[in-house]
């Protein structure tokens, strides 16, 4: 039997082109150095989720109000220091017109996924049939408030042009030399940070304990813990994998992912 010379060669050329792109791939998405302190919150949020439901929503309230709380601030304080001319200066309210705001919307896409979270707590909800449809409507109610009065206030303290893109809210008191706004405002964006955390970790167990009862994959990881109440195997499985995911992929790979599911969802809803 025998073989192409030139066949092996385009074969051989192949798999090393294969190898060298999944090499580059890998190198691309994988965080150097690791970044522990994200390891170090997610293990920490598992936790709080292992406590129980009624431990951790005293967590979860604590921080929303802490949230709550810094936005009340921004709104008195930046009363203080807004100018309307930045709406009429700077090329005016809408700087890149209609096409900027629909790029910008697509952009904060991501500040809005979470409220299918809701939906999955219905088996720790009294009356799941009213209380459900209705938190998700007051939830994406005030999220599009704050969202926007944050922004509006944004935009009469800061010009756009001047806007640090990295932590807009934080530096945006420092642009009127009032630094210790600043320090009060980076406690609510802390607070914010963990608390997003807490919410989208907390229907991955529930998620994974359906499945299990379902057969989808295995059935111990829909043990429900006497002492908590909770999916503990799913809770500490799911909260291990997004730890060590978090500990060696960079943020931008995550966030892409992220996006691309929630379009992904809204496409298979269409």
């Amino acid at each position: 039997m025998t073989t192409d010379p030139t066949f092996s060669c385009k074969l051989c050329s192949g798999r090393q082109g294969i190898s060298k792109e999944l090499e580059n791939s890998v190198r691309s998405m994988v965080g150097k150095p690791p970044d522990f302190v994200a390891f170090g919150i997610s293990i920490m949020m598992t936790m709080v989720l292992v406590a129980g439901v009624k431990k951790s929503l005293f967590f979860n309230n604590l921080l929303n109000a802490i949230n709550l709380s810094v936005w009340v601030f921004i709104m008195a304080a930046g009363m203080f220091y807004a100018d309307t001319s930045n709406w009429t200066q700077h090329k005016g309210f809408l700087p890149f017109g209609w096409s900027g705001v629909f790029s910008g919307a697509a952009t904060c896409f991501y500040a809005f996924i979470g409220f299918d979270i809701i939906a999955t707590t219905g088996m720790e909800a009294n009356n799941p049939k009213r209380s459900i449809p209705l938190a998700i409507v007051l939830s994406l109610g005030i999220i599009l408030f704050a969202y926007v009065s944050s922004s509006v206030m944004l935009t009469l303290i800061v010009p756009y042009n001047e806007v640090n893109t990295d932590s807009a809210l934080v530096q945006m008191f420092t642009y009127v030399n009032a630094p210790t706004c600043k320090y009060i405002v980076a406690i609510g964006a802390l607070a914010g940070l963990t608390v997003s955390m807490f919410g989208s970790m907390f229907p991955m167990p529930r998620v994974v304990y359906a499945m299990a009862q379902d057969g989808l994959i295995f059935r111990q990881l829909a043990t429900v813990s006497e002492t908590s109440g909770t999916p503990a195997i799913a809770t500490i499985t799911g909260g291990t994998a997004a730890s060590i995911v978090s500990l060696i992929i960079q943020l931008e790979v995550l966030v892409e992912m992220m996006s691309i599911g929630k379009y992904s969802l809204l496409a298979y809803n269409d």
